[in-house]
């Protein structure tokens, strides 16, 4: 059972690292910038970005465009 808690405790303080990486990011296009391009620079695929996208949008952190577009083309930005 500790084992498996590590594990997990592995994976969590790995999705909080891609986290910071996407909001550092974000943060070096204040005015925003296209989920594709973050995870071009970042070297992540457009389905792991936009999921840390949608969890840091949901904590409030971050602002996705209301687009109704593919979410790789639409835009965000940090929070106010």
């Amino acid at each position: 059972m500790s084992g498996l808690l590590l594990t997990l405790d592995d994976v969590h303080e790995s999705d909080l690292r891609r986290d910071t990486r996407v909001l550092a990011q974000l943060a070096k296009t204040p005015g925003g910038t296209r989920v594709r391009r973050i995870g071009t620079a970042l070297g992540l695929s457009d389905r792991t970005v936009a999921r840390y996208l949608i969890r840091l949008a949901d904590d409030g952190l971050v602002l996705l465009s209301p687009e109704n577009g593919p979410l790789p083309q639409r835009s965000c930005r940090l929070a106010d």
